[in-house]
């Protein structure tokens, strides 16, 4: 079932002489599933968009440098795509 198949159902209901349980029986709905759909409505969950919004200030860019202090005092900033082994190679170097 869909919200968009249950709210006339739920509509249907209300307006309908019977109690919840008498028109589930009626109509071949279990009382939980009627129940289920009530409670999406009521709790505002009726959305048809699944998405929340995220606000900018929650999302992190990722860096795009590093920087390693070397003992010796030095100081190296590395672009995150910089090859490994050359990087190597560059703080053996300045140790």
């Amino acid at each position: 079932m869909t919200l968009q198949k249950f709210i006339p159902i739920l509509k249907q209901q209300q307006s309908s002489d019977l109690n919840q349980k008498d028109f589930c029986q009626k109509n071949g709905i279990t009382i939980s599933i009627f129940n289920y759909w009530k409670k999406k409505i009521l709790d505002g969950e009726s959305s048809t968009n699944p998405f929340i919004e995220l606000k900018n200030s929650a999302i992190t860019p990722k860096p795009e440098s590093f920087e390693i202090k070397t003992p010796r005092g030095y100081s190296v900033i590395v672009p995150v795509h910089f090859n490994s082994s050359e990087l190597s190679v560059i703080l053996e170097t300045i140790g």
